[in-house]
């Protein structure tokens, strides 16, 4: 997926207005963002996440001063500061900045290691492995409802 993004700033009222343009499967998506600022957005989140400025402060190292100039929209909010945000709340940093929510996903220990060995392999096993895995799970899948079909009947 490729995300072409604009971000345009009015700067008297200090609301940001996204566009972008999504493209997956070589069809590009036309889309458009919301109309609250990116400072809302963070003031949206600590309220969602039940914190306080105070908490955020001792867990970041931020100034309060700072934290309130970046919820008004008085100041950018720093690349630092978002990385922290990431990395001791999980925050969704994609939202704070565009107002898209990103999806997700999270990998197990043993489909984090076949997901990597799985890309070191040259295409041509890809599509042979996909094949297998396919197979297996079709034949699980029948197994399965053979199973809760004796134990229903």
């Amino acid at each position: 997926m490729k995300l072409i993004l604009t971000v345009r700033k009015c700067h008297f009222l200090h609301f940001y207005y996204i566009t972008y343009v999504r493209k997956v499967n070589n069809n590009f998506t036309f889309m458009r963002g919301d109309f609250m600022s990116i400072g809302m957005r963070l003031l949206a989140w600590r309220k969602e996440q039940g914190l306080k400025t105070t908490d955020l402060r001792d867990s970041t190292g931020i100034s309060l001063g700072a934290l309130s100039n970046y919820e008004n929209d008085r100041r950018e909010i720093s690349s630092n500061f978002l990385l922290k945000l990431q990395e001791i709340y999980n925050a969704d940093i994609y939202y704070i900045l565009t107002g898209v929510r990103m999806e997700r996903g999270i990998l197990t220990q043993n489909e984090q290691e076949m997901l990597e060995n799985f890309k070191v392999l040259p295409e041509r096993e890809q599509i042979k492995l996909i094949g297998i895995v396919e197979e297996k799970a079709q034949a699980y899948k029948v197994k399965s409802e053979k199973s809760s079909a004796s134990r229903t009947g």
